[in-house]
């Protein structure tokens, strides 16, 4: 399992942006919905190739995500279910942050203090 930290970075219209302190190719967009009022400034996320772990973390948001594709540094992926009812964008993750083989799918859990 890998843990990775973001600070926020930016707004949208309709989304926080987060950048990863350590990796700043690996950007999360959160919907505003997803978060308190105000927005946490740092973020904690765990990325576990188990989906059966997915509740075996405290967390404030938690989804499974799956992998669209490869690009040249990072993997693209979606989280599952109704786009309408994501609690994140779709993040493309740094090879780096990844096991050597990127796995199909993903346990992603979002913390904050």
């Amino acid at each position: 399992m890998k843990f990775v930290v973001l600070d926020r970075e930016s707004t949208t219209e309709r989304k926080v942006r987060y950048i990863c302190t350590d990796c700043p190719e690996f950007k999360l967009y959160i919907p505003q919905s997803s978060l308190p009022n105000p927005w946490p400034d740092r973020i904690q996320i765990r990325f576990d190739p188990d989906p059966t772990k997915l509740q075996s973390y405290p967390s404030k948001i938690s989804c499974l995500i799956k992998r669209a594709g490869l690009h040249s540094k990072t993997v693209h992926y979606f989280p599952d279910g109704d786009p309408k009812t994501w609690l994140i964008g779709e993040p493309y993750i740094p090879f780096s942050l990844l096991p050597e083989e990127p796995p199909s799918e993903l346990s992603l859990i979002v913390s904050w203090t």
